[in-house]
């Protein structure tokens, strides 16, 4: 059937910055009406942004086209387990509370949950679907309740057996169930016997205004070797790993990481980068997807990491994709998915997760490759970007999933 009408379900949206933000305006560009239930933004600061600090009841708005619900919520302030339950049941509650006054007659034929983490988002969407009798796709970024259980936010098996059981409802009560890599689908399939499709994530930029990269990092682009992180400082992102290599880095005074963006890890990055007093690694941002990228480009590689674990190692974070589109050497500590793309592809170098002599040792290999060498890694990453990451491509096999199913 094809679509001409859509809702989005999903837990972040514009002005926060992630991939459905522009899959939503492409889905506007293909001619399908598009609507958004979100909540306020408060990601990755974890505080409302302010100009919806004080909005209590349904907010709608447009963003270039595509209409926004917005629903309130409490904010996930530091990302602490309690901070974390209490933004994500105020989703649901609120949701349920405030979607009841909202008159969805003819507003969309088909329902897409966008499922970062929490899964549970996915609920909201199972409601409508129930209530309007519509088809539902939903698009796994997380897996729960592994990823929940491996970066140590819960411990009690029982609670982790009654996610398990809300995650089998919500692929129960699934039209599409779509995963991000092939990984993914094999951990999805372990609570559904339901077909699993793939579409991988893209790169992404709806900055539309040019933004100066600040003075400090165009010092430091240009009087430093710089390897740039970006994205998410969380536990997942096990940035301990890169403390840890900075630390061993110490006597390359050419050598500077920069870490740009936010999260619960950001405070025990501060204090440790200020006991250690690490001079050669800083933290910015969060800034715009363009001004990120544009920094990227600049630096001299880019740099992911990820915790030692198996659900991790399943993983593909999305700022790889966008990596590929800077077109630098990727370095690499993580096991699996991510770290066999990288070597079979030969868009950077790979050690194991939480090595971070290994990845002390790979940027300082790195630093001696050949001008042609780094020039065959730039073709290597531009030519794997477009041949297996373009969005339009992606926004074109969503399209077909939904419209076929």
């Amino acid at each position: 059937m094809k679509i001409t009408k859509l809702v989005i379900i999903t837990h972040h949206f514009w002005p926060e910055n992630f991939l459905i933000n522009e899959i939503a305006l492409k889905f506007k560009k293909k001619n399908i009406k598009t609507t958004v239930v979100t909540g306020l933004p408060n990601y990755p600061k974890g505080e409302i942004f302010r100009k919806y600090q004080k909005i209590i009841s349904i907010k709608k708005e447009n963003f270039n086209g595509v209409d926004i619900i917005r629903i309130p919520i409490i904010p996930r302030k530091q990302g602490k387990f309690h901070q974390l339950i209490f933004n994500y049941l105020s989703y649901l509650i609120s949701g349920f509370y405030f979607l009841r006054k909202v008159n969805f007659s003819n507003l969309f034929d088909h329902i897409f949950v966008y499922s970062t983490s929490p899964i549970t988002t996915a609920l909201l969407g199972i409601y409508l679907k129930k209530k309007l009798n519509k088809k539902m796709t939903i698009w796994i970024q997380d897996l729960w309740p592994d990823s929940v259980k491996n970066t140590g936010y819960i411990k009690n098996n029982f609670l982790i057996y009654l996610i398990s059981v809300i995650v089998k409802y919500i692929y129960k009560n699934s039209d599409n169930i779509i995963a991000q890599s092939k990984a993914f689908k094999k951990n999805i399939s372990k609570y559904t016997n339901k077909k699993i499709k793939i579409v991988e994530n893209s790169h992404f930029n709806i900055q539309k205004k040019k933004i100066n990269i600040p003075n400090e990092i165009k010092y430091l682009l240009k009087k430093k070797y710089c390897i740039t992180f970006s994205g998410n400082i969380g536990k997942a992102q096990s940035i301990k790993t890169i403390l840890e290599a900075s630390e061993k880095l110490i006597d390359h005074k050419d050598v500077h990481i920069m870490l740009i963006g936010g999260g619960s890890e950001i405070i025990y990055a501060k204090n440790y980068i200020k006991r250690k007093k690490l001079k050669n690694i800083s933290i910015f941002g969060p800034y715009p997807s363009g001004l990120t990228l544009d920094i990227l480009k600049k630096s001299k590689a880019s740099l992911l990491t990820l915790k030692k674990d198996k659900i991790f190692s399943q993983t593909i974070p999305n700022k790889f994709q966008t990596y590929l589109f800077a077109g630098k050497p990727i370095l690499i500590s993580a096991d699996g998915e991510v770290a066999k793309l990288t070597k079979t592809n030969g868009v950077g170098l790979i050690s194991k997760s939480e090595n971070a002599e290994k990845l002390k040792n790979n940027i300082i290999k790195l630093k001696k490759f050949s001008k042609i060498k780094l020039k065959r890694i730039n073709k290597n990453c531009i030519n794997f970007y477009k041949k297996s990451y373009s969005i339009n491509m992606q926004v074109k096999k969503l399209i077909k999933i939904m419209e076929n199913e």
